[in-house]
């Protein structure tokens, strides 16, 4: 299997959307619209010579379409077509859309993507019915929040590579660590130096430095998707009972003021 997290790391997006399967209806025309294909001429092998019932070279009828199929090439088709055009069939294989797990020694498969109900979908609307196309793959509809998509990609691209660069430092610092107490070998020497000791305690200072700055840039990497939420909870908890009461304590004070008037004029 491919280095997916790798991958994704170094996946520049191009902004552009690509067409991964197609259905094509209605009536098409020929992609040959001067005629059938003229066939190719047979090659006669080197060592082979020519038989005296050939036509000469200079016959192009061997290379002409036979009048047959000139009568019954169609320039449009007669009837409207109904295809389903797909950019790569490796989307069938089974390692790239479910999971096969051994369960008290019988095979289950899990789902990871909807090619199977893609597959049916196809099939359904080739057979001519859409009837059960929108009813397979409902339960895993999605519907993003662009704005908060949005805030997440851009806080991905700040702080993806620091987050990177400090978990290979954390990789690396906590190799020679083990390195220098043994624990790689599983037996750790029986004494140690002044000077490993020392930089044994210069590494632990540095892995708990590294941690703690990983740790920062994981926070602020969700700082600004819990500012948006904070701010989406105040204008759906909050702000609207806050405007439903001072409309309320408006209209109290009009009617009182308005009560006070009549009875002043009374």
């Amino acid at each position: 299997m491919p280095d997916v997290a790798g991958l994704l790391a170094q996946f520049k997006s191009d902004n552009k959307r690509y067409i991964l399967a197609a259905q094509v209806s209605g009536t098409v025309d020929t992609a040959f619209p001067d005629g059938p294909p003229k066939p190719e001429p047979a090659k006669t092998p080197a060592a082979e010579k020519p038989d005296a019932s050939d036509p000469p070279d200079g016959d192009t009828n061997k290379s002409e379409p036979s009048p047959a199929v000139a009568a019954e090439w169609v320039k449009t088709s007669a009837q409207p077509v109904n295809i389903v055009v797909v950019a790569d069939t490796d989307m069938l294989d089974d390692r790239f859309w479910v999971q096969s797990q051994d369960f008290f020694g019988q095979r289950v498969v899990i789902p990871t993507a909807n090619n199977g109900d893609f597959v049916a979908n196809a099939v359904e609307v080739l057979a001519g019915g859409n009837d059960l196309v929108g009813l397979r793959s409902r339960g895993t509809s999605a519907r993003p929040f662009d704005v908060v998509s949005e805030i997440e990609r851009d806080a991905q691209e700040r702080y993806s590579a620091e987050e990177r660069a400090l978990q290979q430092k954390l990789k690396d610092t906590q190799a020679k660590l083990a390195e220098l107490t043994g624990k790689d070998r599983g037996n750790a020497p029986a004494t140690l130096s002044p000077d490993q000791a020392k930089a044994i305690e210069e590494f632990r200072t540095d892995m708990l430095q590294t941690r703690r700055q990983l740790r920062e840039v994981q926070a602020a990497l969700r700082s600004d998707i819990g500012r948006l939420k904070a701010g989406l909870e105040f204008l759906d908890i909050a702000l609207i009972p806050i405007i439903v009461a001072a409309a309320a304590v408006i209209l109290g004070i009009v009617r009182l003021r308005r009560r006070g008037r009549r009875m002043a004029e009374v």
